[in-house]
């Protein structure tokens, strides 16, 4: 009977271990997958720009500078009524850059582009506000780079022109010249206002 009682502690006591070990183990992915959204800072810009294309389903808005260069950008879903703008309406639009967060040779090894990251965005008003973008990958050549300032204008094989801030985070950014091909992560840009410009009656 003692031995039985022991055999039926020592079970008791595997089990325990046994569980305590599966919940380390989910503790420790969800900390990976914590990990994986990793915080960077981005400036916003308010500028007026002209609706080009509308993708309500999905929020985005291709929108064109007065100069004639192009962007897409993603619409907070917090903004409501975005089907009364229409294309060829012209809009006033608050938007963080978008932020490069590595920048390499098209042969460089690189990390994977699935996961996301906060970015957060300082307003005038208040307190810095925290989204969470998606990380795109793209080819382009640099048609500007400032290194002291950390931004660079690129243009991709389509011919559309992306200025991009690049972050702290990317090493080596002396070494990216004008001309240079690289493949690029950056974050979405995201519309945290958009409104259509009313036209004053003279």
């Amino acid at each position: 009977m003692k031995f039985i009682r022991t055999s039926h502690l020592w079970l008791a006591l595997l089990a325990i271990g046994l569980l305590s070990c599966s919940q380390k183990e989910e503790t420790d992915t969800a900390s990976d997958e914590k990990k994986s959204v990793h915080m960077v800072k981005a400036r916003h810009v308010t500028t007026d720009m002209k609706v080009k294309e509308i993708n309500l389903e999905e929020r985005l808005f291709t929108l064109q500078y007065a100069e004639g260069n192009m962007m897409v950008v993603k619409v907070d879903p917090n903004i409501v009524g975005l089907e009364k703008i229409q294309v060829g309406d012209d809009v006033e639009v608050k938007y963080f850059k978008s932020l490069a967060v590595f920048v390499g040779s098209p042969d460089t090894h690189r990390p994977p582009v699935s996961e996301k990251k906060t970015v957060t965005v300082e307003i005038e008003e208040g307190k810095p506000v925290e989204y969470t973008v998606d990380v795109i990958e793209k080819v382009s050549t640099v048609i500007e780079i400032h290194h002291e300032k950390r931004e660079a204008v690129l243009k991709d094989p389509e011919g559309n022109i992306h200025e991009v801030d690049i972050s702290h985070l990317v090493e080596n950014l002396e070494d990216v010249a004008v001309g240079d091909q690289i493949v690029y992560h950056y974050t979405e840009s995201m519309a945290v206002h958009i409104a259509k410009v009313e036209s004053q009656k003279i």
